[in-house]
């Protein structure tokens, strides 16, 4: 029987060597349940739309949910286990198909 929704992933997503070095950080629990978030480059200009604490603390409150498991799929809807012959495109193929067509 098929569920309403179905999906297939892919457990390990990484850079995959998209031409960019980024600096990579952690923010705790801890932190994020104070309503602080490490800052990105793009959040200075939003500040100009959206104040900085209400912003940090938005963010901050995904990322609480993030650890909390809340986005995380479902395992028995997950395609994956029911078709362990068929491997799911790999994130890195799909952009190996794209890198260097813009």
């Amino acid at each position: 029987m098929w569920h309403g929704h179905s999906f297939t992933v892919e457990r390990s997503i990484n850079s995959y060597g998209l031409g960019s070095k980024f600096a990579v950080s952690y923010d705790s629990a801890t932190k994020l349940a104070s309503g602080t978030i490490t800052e990105l480059p793009a959040h200075v200009a939003a500040y100009t739309v959206i104040p900085k604490p209400f912003l940090q603390g938005l963010l901050s409150q995904f990322g609480l949910l993030v650890i909390a498991g809340a986005f995380d799929l479902p395992a028995g809807k997950l395609l994956n286990a029911r078709f362990p012959e068929i491997e799911p495109l790999k994130v890195k193929d799909i952009i190996g198909t794209w890198k260097g067509k813009e």
